[in-house]
């Protein structure tokens, strides 16, 4: 009885793989409700054609899948060629490997009768569909007028802030703004863009020079989030950049604060409390008497005693009849398995 090897119902040869991915947002198809969302990609058989071009570097031409690089090994000693005994099934063989070649040789090649919606479009589009749906913020129109404040503001915003440091930075260095005899009567500063000159008279003190400067300041923000809420879209918020808060750190442990979680109960005082029932509380019966307890009072006591007495006899009976009918039920199985024994 011949063991013909069952015929594959696909050729690994001839086989295309695909790999299922989403349809690209440049595809036209895309906006098309009836079109598929995802599309077959050709899977590319790289590393396949490279392992094929190594093997026949080491003269390994074999035209299968198989990795015939594993079995190479460094020649580290002589090797000896060894014939094997010939067989009748030689020529048996060969005939059949024969006709396997000729037959691979009239094997058609892999036909795809996909309809064309399920692949990627041939033409696609230069922007993608979400980037033509998002609007498209043009340059910013500012009346002219208010271009000047706003320039004018951030000039002198500048101005201010180099003028508090210099000032302060004279301070800690313990000179005076006086220079022998003459005291500076002006500053001049040419600003930025405009080239306009600001002259002041003497300085002021530094109080004033600072409220006006967190003045300047706030109209500045204004202007700036003003200015950053032209640009705001459906997709674009942009707001102004805040600093982070400060770290407040522990005097004493050098810890921040506000980080670790606040002390409470431990593990084992959680599950001491769990513990706790009826009967660890304290009794009646154990609490001291007071020597001037009323009548009233020792009658309460009294009672409270009697009432504890009973459930403690009433608790010692209910676990004599428990140990009872526990003793009855092991007795039972002991007879019970010694019947079967017997």
């Amino acid at each position: 009885m011949s063991h013909r090897k069952k015929k594959s119902f696909i050729n690994k040869k001839n086989a295309v793989c695909f790999h299922l991915v989403h349809r690209s947002q440049k595809d036209r198809l895309a906006a098309d409700e009836t079109a598929p969302r995802h599309v077959l990609l050709p899977a590319a058989k790289v590393e396949v054609e490279k392992r094929k071009q190594d093997q026949c570097k080491f003269g390994v031409f074999f035209d299968d899948d198989y990795n015939y690089l594993q079995l190479l090994r460094e020649a580290s000693q002589p090797a000896e060629l060894v014939s094997a005994p010939r067989l009748r099934r030689d020529a048996q063989q060969n005939l059949q490997k024969m006709k396997r070649m000729s037959a691979s040789l009239y094997m058609q090649t892999a036909s795809i009768n996909l309809p064309s919606s399920v692949f990627t479009s041939e033409f696609e589009e230069e922007v993608g569909l979400l980037n033509k749906a998002a609007p498209v913020s043009g340059e910013i129109r500012i009346c002219p007028a208010h271009a000047s404040v706003l320039t004018n503001l951030q000039n002198r915003f500048y101005f201010r802030s180099y003028l508090i440091s210099y000032s302060l930075d004279m301070f800690v260095d313990g000179s005076s703004f006086y220079e022998g005899d003459t005291r500076y009567t002006g500053w001049a500063v040419v600003e930025g863009k405009t080239g306009e000159v600001l002259a002041e008279g003497s300085l002021r003190g530094e109080s004033a020079q600072i409220a006006e400067l967190h003045a300047l300041k706030a109209a500045l923000n204004l202007a700036l989030k003003l200015t950053a809420g032209t640009y705001s879209n459906l997709y674009n918020w942009p707001k102004l950049i805040q600093d982070p808060p400060k770290i407040r750190v522990s005097d004493k442990t050098r810890i921040p604060l506000d980080v670790l979680p606040k002390r409470g109960l431990t593990a084992k005082q959680v599950e001491r409390m769990e513990r706790i029932n009826d009967s660890d509380l304290p009794r009646t019966s154990t609490q001291p008497r007071s020597q001037d307890e009323s009548a009233e009072e020792r009658r309460a006591r009294k009672q409270a005693i009697k009432m504890e007495r009973k459930e403690r006899r009433l608790a010692k009976k209910a676990n004599k009849l428990a140990f009872k009918q526990e003793k009855q039920m092991v007795n039972l199985r002991a007879n019970v398995q010694g019947l079967k024994l017997s």
